[in-house]
C-alpha cells in the first residue's frame, strides 16, 4: 500500500500518471480531518 498526502489538486494531477504505471489495483481517495500534527526536532550532532 502506498499513501500520498497532498492537496486535492496535486492528487488529481497524479492520477493519470498512476493509471499508466499500474496494470491493476485500486486507487482510493478520501478526505481526512487532521487531529494533531507534530514534527520531531532533529537531534544535535554528537560532540567528540
Amino acid at each position: 500500500m502506498v499513501s500520498v498526502i497532498d492537496t486535492e489538486e496535486q492528487i488529481q494531477r497524479l492520477i493519470p500518471h498512476l493509471d499508466q504505471m499500474i496494470a491493476g489495483g485500486l486507487i482510493a481517495s478520501s478526505t481526512v480531518e487532521v487531529i494533531r500534527y507534530s514534527r520531531s526536532k532533529p537531534e544535535p550532532p554528537a560532540i567528540g
